[in-house]
Order: C-alpha cells, then sequence, then structure tokens
C-alpha cells in the first residue's frame, strides 16, 4: 500500500490524504483517511503549497490603471491606518511610499476629527517634488 501512496503523490502532488484515500479505495483497497494520514506522515509526505500568482500590470475594462515605477517619484503608495489608543480616542495613520526607492516619504498622524490628509498631502507634494503618476 505504500508504495502505491508514493506513486500516486509522485504522479498527482497536489493531492492530500483524503483523495489518495479515495482513489486508493476506487483501486480496491480497504483503507480510512486515519491510516493513509499516519503512513504519509512516517513517510514524511507533504502537499507543496501552492505558488502566489503575480497580479498582471495592465489594464482591463473594470480595473484601475497600475503602473510599474521607472524613476523616483514615479509612482507612489498610501496606506491608511485606524488605531484606539489606551485612552480610547481614535487616530488615523497615513503612510506615503515612493514605489521604485521603497523610501517612506510621509507619515501623517492625526486625530479621527481631523480631514484624512487635508492639506499635509499637498505639503509632501511640495517637499518630494509630486508623483507622476
Amino acid at each position: 500500500m505504500i508504495n502505491d501512496i508514493l506513486t500516486l503523490t509522485v504522479k498527482h502532488p497536489r493531492y492530500g490524504y483524503r483523495r489518495i484515500t479515495i482513489v486508493l479505495r476506487e483501486d480496491g483497497w480497504r483503507v480510512n483517511f486515519k491510516r493513509v494520514y499516519r503512513l504519509g506522515c512516517q513517510e514524511s509526505l507533504k502537499v507543496p503549497k501552492r505558488q502566489i500568482k503575480r497580479l498582471f500590470l495592465g489594464t482591463s475594462d473594470h480595473a484601475c490603471d497600475r503602473h510599474r515605477p521607472e524613476h523616483f517619484n514615479h509612482v507612489w503608495s498610501y496606506d491608511l491606518l485606524t488605531e484606539r489608543l489606551e485612552n480610547g480616542r481614535r487616530v488615523k495613520l497615513l503612510t506615503v511610499i515612493d514605489e521604485y526607492t521603497r523610501e517612506c516619504l510621509a507619515r501623517i498622524f492625526h486625530a479621527v476629527s481631523e480631514s484624512p490628509g487635508g492639506g499635509r498631502i499637498e505639503r509632501v507634494r511640495m517637499v518630494c517634488g509630486g508623483s507622476e503618476g
């Protein structure tokens, strides 16, 4: 049975112990999931993790245009985080990053009652030269 399990894992590397049990039952073996799991652990068989698919940098009908940065200040990214302090106040943190150099251009803290960036983003543009994209 171990040889059949090993041949199945070579032939179908994405099959887990449950699927291998089903195939073994179709081949005539009287086996349950627990036994196949135990034998797989003894043989140190693991299902390899899937590779992460890279996002396509292009255009489509229902997506925004994403640009690959070509030089400094070509593409900026920003992230807005909301946190609650120990005293109960909520604050927001806005970070602006240049995609080409991965340099953090600005970290802006403000209370929730204020506007989320307001004129501060304009000051970052004036100091850093502004994003083209």
